[in-house]
């Protein structure tokens, strides 16, 4: 299993990091978590752009309001090499992916057929099973709290991006940021372990091998990726230390392992 799950900011070289030893990088833009058609006329050729002054060809599955047929699915997932989702708002992703019957093209194309998924913030989250949310659309003009939504479940955790940052409110920053409130609100009814992406950090999952990459800002920042997860009766944040320490964590959270 591929995945590449970019917390937030320059993904740049975490995708050439998952393209290095890939032979089919042809790449399958997949919108769905665009909810306005402002978000999906800024994002979309933004995108397209980023992939094709990297010299790698793409398309995109659908327009704003369309719901690609079971045959485009098909012959889009099947010539693709790597599928990027994109980042925006997770309860439309998700709703869509589920309304597209995309959500399960996703789970067969990376688990059984050995594409990679990747994707920034709403992107990232994806392929876990419980995903910490921002739901609004518009934080600083309306109340909101972050909520909890079911994932694809490829990796049996809850995951957050972002998990530096402190999203904003009516009455300005929150106090805490995304990660201390997963920390503080943990579903530990539901999962055990928790990864945190933070701004300019990416998890790679490789197969057997996972690691971390970082954009020249994470580096200068002091970016990561935090496992979550208990310790006694409370729940703890640990920066990854290498490739050993995170590997053993993602097989961990793998099905089927």
């Amino acid at each position: 299993m591929r995945i590449v799950a970019v917390g937030g900011g320059d993904k740049t070289a975490a995708i050439k990091a998952a393209l290095q030893d890939t032979e089919n990088t042809r790449t399958l833009i997949i919108p769905s978590a665009c909810s306005t058609e402002r978000s999906y006329n800024t994002k979309v050729p933004k995108i397209v752009k980023f992939f094709r002054d990297l010299g790698i060809a793409c398309t995109v599955l659908h327009e704003l309001q369309e719901t690609p047929s079971q045959t485009k699915i098909a012959e889009e997932f099947g010539q693709a090499g790597l599928l990027y989702v994109i980042g925006g708002h997770t309860p439309t992703l998700l709703s869509r992916l589920t309304e597209h019957s995309t959500g399960q093209a996703i789970i067969q194309a990376v688990v059984h057929d050995n594409k990679i998924i990747a994707g920034v913030s709403a992107g990232a989250l994806a392929p876990f099973q419980v995903i910490h949310s921002n739901p609004s659309k518009k934080p600083g003009e309306e109340r909101w709290d972050f909520v909890y939504l079911d994932g694809l479940s490829m990796l049996g955790a809850v995951a957050t991006a972002h998990a530096n940052q402190h999203d904003q409110t009516p009455a300005g920053p929150r106090p805490d940021t995304r990660m201390e409130h997963l920390l503080a609100n943990f579903p530990a009814d539901r999962v055990s372990t928790g990864i945190a992406l933070d701004n300019h950090a990416a998890l790679i999952v490789n197969g057997d091998n996972s690691f971390v990459v970082l954009s020249e800002e994470g580096e200068r920042s002091g970016a990561n990726v935090h496992v979550l997860a208990s310790e006694g009766d409370r729940i703890i944040a640990t920066p990854v230390e290498d490739s050993t320490h995170i590997t053993a964590v993602i097989n961990d959270i793998t099905p089927g392992r």
